[in-house]
């Protein structure tokens, strides 16, 4: 079962990152605080590069 704190968390981010969705949709002028906000939720989230290691 999922813990609760991590529950919580991505129904925030899905939350946050709908929000900026359709304020960037709606907006004709959209504010680069939704672009900001959308992409350091989404980075929280998605893992860092690495390069994978070579078999000898």
């Amino acid at each position: 079962m999922l813990n609760l704190p991590f529950l919580m968390q991505s129904l925030l981010s899905v939350a946050v990152v709908a929000f900026c969705m359709s304020q960037l949709a709606g907006n004709k002028t959209p504010d680069q605080t939704y672009w900001i906000l959308l992409s350091s939720t989404l980075a929280y989230w998605f893992p860092s590069p690495t390069q994978p290691a070579r078999k000898p």
